[in-house]
C-alpha cells in the first residue's frame, strides 16, 4: 500500500493510527512506517520513516537471507532508516495534503512529521 493511499483512512480516523508500508521488486522491498495523531482541531500530523531491504540473489547465495526483524524497525527489528528516502517520500506527501510548515525531525530521530489540514469532506 502506498502512503497517498494510506492517509485518508488514517486522517479520517479520530484517534491516533499506524500502518505499515510497502513495496517490493525481484530484488529489494521498501518499507513505511506511517504514524497519523490529531494535534488540534482541523489539523494531524503525519510522521513517517522508511527503509529498504535488498533481496537480490547474491544475498542467498552467500548464504545471508534476509531476515523477518529486517522488515521492522527497532526495537521490533533490525531495519535502518533510509534517511533520503524517507525525506523524498514526506516531501511529497507534504506537497500533496499542503503540509502547514516543512517536515521536521520528531523526537526518536528515526521519523520525519508534517502537519496537515484534515480534509473537508
Amino acid at each position: 500500500m502506498r502512503a497517498d493511499e494510506a492517509l485518508p483512512a488514517l486522517l479520517a480516523d479520530e484517534q491516533a493510527g499506524r500502518t505499515k508500508l510497502w513495496m517490493a521488486d525481484t530484488d529489494w522491498a521498501a518499507y513505511g512506517d506511517l504514524r497519523v495523531r490529531r494535534t488540534e482541531p482541523g489539523r494531524a500530523e503525519i510522521a513517517l520513516a522508511c527503509w529498504h531491504v535488498y533481496t537480490d540473489l547474491a544475498r542467498y547465495v552467500g548464504n545471508n537471507p534476509p531476515n523477518d526483524a529486517e522488515t521492522e524497525l527497532a526495537p521490533e527489528g533490525t531495519a535502518v532508516v533510509d534517511l533520503a528516502l524517507t525525506v523524498g517520500v514526506m516531501n511529497d506527501l507534504a506537497a500533496r495534503w499542503e503540509a502547514v510548515g516543512v517536515p521536521r525531525p520528531l523526537d526518536n530521530g528515526s521519523h520525519l512529521a508534517v502537519v496537515v489540514p484534515l480534509p473537508t469532506s
